[in-house]
């Protein structure tokens, strides 16, 4: 699922790029301040949406962050020029994190798998932890109902209104340098 945001640049930045001849300059020049401001919205999204223990009802809450795959795998690609204006992404290649973004009702299917046994004993007068055998798992199927989070779409929003004025400041930038 594709949503798309635009940003709105501050009319003084429009009028300068307006008046450039060096168009493919321009381009270039506002694609490297989105490709900033998207890391911004990146760790953004990563320490406020997806790190534990905030609680919410946007974040993962109640999922404990076990291996950080999730958050290390958000990436916003790099700013391509799409006709008249800049296309650039945020997103994940982890399979579960559609369903983390825009929830899941539904059910699900585990396949067989072994599971390992664990027991505490005493061992010289401490608890530890023992491995005992492994244990084959039947497939099954179970409901699962996960609520949408929308993490990455909030982390966009939250940052959406300091866009503007970056992309304008590299606009005004680039025509000062060109005159």
């Amino acid at each position: 699922m594709s949503d798309r945001y635009s940003i709105t640049i501050p009319p003084e930045a429009e009028l300068a790029a307006s008046k450039l001849k060096d168009k493919a300059g321009l381009l270039r020049a506002i694609a490297r301040e989105l490709d900033r401001q998207n890391l911004y919205t990146v760790a953004h999204i990563q320490s406020a949406y997806m790190s534990f223990p905030k609680s919410g009802p946007t974040t993962l809450k109640g999922t404990r962050v076990i291996s950080n795959r999730l958050r290390n795998s958000l990436r916003a690609t790099k700013a391509v020029v799409a006709g008249n204006g800049l296309e650039s992404t945020i997103g994940t290649n982890v399979v579960y994190a559609a369903a983390l973004e825009y929830g899941f009702d539904g059910e699900e299917t585990v396949s067989p798998h072994m599971r390992q046994s664990f027991s505490r004993q005493r061992v010289f007068g401490r608890r530890k932890k023992i491995r005992g055998a492994d244990i084959a798992v039947r497939g099954y199927t179970r409901q699962m109902h996960l609520p949408a989070r929308l993490m990455i779409h909030k982390g966009i929003e939250d940052r959406l209104p300091e866009y503007g004025p970056a992309l304008g400041d590299a606009i005004t930038q680039f025509a000062t340098s060109h005159d």
